[in-house]
């Protein structure tokens, strides 16, 4: 990691008419400032009905998608608004948000899915139908063409039947506890969950022979959000997990204590450790892209369950006061959102993060080989390569319009491409070139952990050639798959 980057205006992407279907939300933050070197950020959404803020509908019950209960909000909305406002230059954000109530991963048995197939029987309209999560998210792709920064992913719980769970531990005086007679069904759900997320993650980054893959947009960072555990409060000082309260809660004041227990420690605790071993998986197994999977991990929630005395999480009767129906039962309320939201925020903040200042001479390394890149000598047309530790050649960064240029100090000459080969042809060389060719300017974004890449419009990267750590490597272009060897160091 290198500490010490300052904020600095980059660039921005002018945006036209971006087609949607009518389901989708995009939002496109304008700019505050008139200052024209600033970037635009795409972050898209998928998920169930905890990414799409369930629980917390807009003032006078308002939804931005009312058959999905998609909600302002949400963890989502909240934790990227905070981004856009702690922004240092204003820039603009777009996000695409298809997250829906309801959905699952996937479907075996031509139920309602929700990301990898067409969902549909919803609650206010079962005639209704829409299109697989992801395939919407294609189709956007398709028509602009825009690369996602980050794409955040909430799902699972639908697919494990944790819905089915909360029911049955909710059922008034019942004789049987919920953990016995529910827990053939949790370890039937848990397996369809791994297995669905292992079909999700094929779908965004293929299987490493060029197979499976259904969203062809680059994507650099994956987030995904796990879910909160809603059953305690703190008595003294020490967790206690909710039993039979609310008293009057027609739902959540019949699970006893035992059941609260079991859905924290045996249900919610299995979902997620799901979530975190297929994330880990992700990012270890043959693919045919690479982009980096994280888990964003929820606030400490031991003292909001739904019987605390500030909840973040609702009951079936604050369901009906907030919201007019039973959905938003065992849900995050605002209060919870907002924690959520800060979460997110946390986890994304470095998008704000600027490259050096002009000021500032720095080394550029490769994060697969932490290398840094060289240069022989100084000449028009000298080849950068990825150089020894002692090896080195320092370089300056240059706002120029909507992108950035790359100055070698010791030469005064910017990085292009080879002026010999196309403009966009795969594995062209970056040499010495001049700073006034329009190839001297490329897309710089911040990745996590204080990393950089640096593109073509998302369609050509900065790459060492197999990813290989021997001395003297190319620098090249290369189609962005987004793998260690095309995130830097500087």
């Amino acid at each position: 990691m290198k500490a010490g980057i300052r904020a600095r205006r980059l660039f921005a992407l002018s945006l036209l008419a971006l087609p949607l279907t009518g389901w989708t939300q995009l939002v496109l933050s304008p700019s505050a400032s008139a200052d024209p070197v600033r970037r635009t950020t795409t972050i898209v959404s998928m998920g169930d009905s905890y990414a799409a803020g369930e629980g917390s509908p807009g003032p006078g019950r308002t939804w931005q998608d009312p058959l999905c209960h998609r909600s302002s909000n949400s963890a989502l909305n909240l934790g990227i608004n905070a981004l856009r406002a702690a922004s240092p230059f204003a820039d603009p954000y777009v996000q695409l948000n298809v997250t829906c109530g309801g959905a699952k991963i996937d479907v075996t048995d031509g139920a309602s899915g929700g990301i990898l197939s067409p969902q549909r029987n919803f609650a206010s309209d079962p005639n209704a139908e829409r299109p697989a999560q992801i395939d919407q998210v294609e189709q956007w792709w398709n028509d602009n063409q825009l690369g996602i920064d980050v794409l955040t992913i909430g799902a699972g719980g639908n697919d494990a039947g944790f819905e089915n769970l909360v029911r049955a531990c909710g059922v008034p005086w019942n004789l049987d506890s919920c953990d016995g007679f529910m827990q053939d069904d949790l370890d039937a759900g848990l397996a369809a969950m791994r297995g669905h997320w292992a079909e999700l993650i094929k779908a965004i980054q293929g299987d490493g022979q060029g197979g499976s893959r259904r969203l062809h947009a680059p994507v650099r960072d994956i987030y995904v959000t796990i879910y909160p555990d809603p059953t305690s409060k703190l008595v003294n000082g020490q967790r206690a997990y909710c039993d039979r309260q609310p008293l009057t809660d027609p739902v959540m004041g019949s699970v006893t204590g035992r059941e609260s227990q079991w859905l924290s420690t045996v249900a919610v605790a299995g979902m997620n450790q799901v979530v975190r071993d297929v994330v880990n998986d992700a990012n270890h197994q043959a693919r045919d892209v690479y982009p980096a999977w994280h888990v964003i991990e929820p606030p400490d929630w031991s003292n909001h369950g739904w019987c605390a005395a500030q909840p973040w999480t609702n009951t079936y009767l604050r369901s009906q006061s907030i919201q007019g129906d039973e959905w938003g039962t065992a849900h995050p309320n605002l209060a919870g959102y907002s924690a959520l939201g800060s979460e997110i925020q946390g986890a994304l903040y470095y998008l704000n993060n600027g490259v050096r200042d002009a000021s500032i001479r720095t080394t550029i390394s490769a994060a697969h080989s932490n290398l840094p890149l060289q240069i022989l000598a100084p000449g028009q047309g000298m080849p950068v390569m990825q150089g020894g530790p002692l090896d080195y050649e320092q370089f300056t960064f240059h706002a120029s319009g909507t992108t950035v240029q790359v100055r070698s100090e010791r030469s005064g000459k910017c990085l292009v491409n080879d002026p010999a080969r196309p403009p966009f042809e795969p594995g062209a060389g970056i040499v010495l070139g001049d700073c006034a060719s329009p190839s001297s300017r490329w897309d710089a974004r911040p990745a996590p952990y204080g990393a950089w890449v640096f593109t073509r419009g998302f369609r050509m990267c900065w790459d060492i050639w197999l990813a290989t750590t021997a001395w003297s490597a190319p620098l090249i272009q290369y189609p962005c798959h987004f793998a260690n060897n095309q995130r830097w160091w500087i």
